[in-house]
């Protein structure tokens, strides 16, 4: 009965999440601050000419390389004086201009960092397929390494809107809002946690 209580958290927990992200975007995406997003990144990163912020033409998606330190901004933001693309500007360059130690941690095992985590996406799919004690033991493992992930994505975003404080009021207030949502899919990592130990335990 827990168990299945728990796993309904979870799914509305990770549904409104993504929901809501995308909710900031569609708010945000027809208010313009009268700056491109590539002109917000360019003085983020203080014309750091090391740091190289290039147009992302073949793709939808703006990432941060992590071992190039190359942000790559897809046309549409590159372009784009909406709240949202600059936010996701001036969230990029704050990978680059951050001081965390997890950042080069990070760079072992990923290529690219995201605006959006899609972790909670794969605990999701665990959560649905494990229904047994054995199943509960592997998942255990590897939501835990998912609830690191991200705390440590959590405590990076918070530190880069600190580095960005100079950003428009508007941007500011969607970093703190996509913070609100890291919060939340560290939350649901925890409560993954507590259902596959009651799982295990048989309660």
């Amino acid at each position: 009965m827990i168990n299945n209580i728990l796993l309904i958290l979870i799914i509305i927990l990770i549904v409104f999440g993504y929901s809501y992200i995308f909710i900031l975007y569609i708010s945000n995406k027809d208010k313009s601050i009268k700056t491109t997003s590539y002109e917000i990144s360019l003085e983020l990163l203080n014309d750091d000419t090391s740091i190289r912020l290039v147009e992302k033409k073949s793709s939808y998606f703006s990432t941060y390389s992590i071992r190039r330190n190359m942000i790559k901004l897809s046309s549409k933001t590159y372009y784009g004086e909406d709240v949202f693309s600059c936010f996701v500007g001036s969230f990029l360059s704050g990978y680059e201009i951050v001081n965390n130690k997890y950042i080069s941690i990070l760079g072992k095992i990923f290529k690219n960092l995201r605006i959006i985590s899609f972790a909670p996406i794969i605990l999701l799919i665990i959560n649905i397929l494990t229904t047994n004690q054995t199943d509960a033991k592997i998942a255990i493992i590897i939501t835990l390494l998912i609830g690191i992930y991200q705390y440590i994505l959590y405590d990076i975003h918070k530190e880069i809107l600190d580095v960005t404080s100079t950003i428009d009021e508007k941007i500011r207030l969607v970093f703190n809002k996509m913070l609100t949502t890291d919060k939340m899919f560290f939350i649901t990592s925890l409560i993954a946690i507590l259902r596959f130990v009651i799982i295990i335990l048989n309660i």
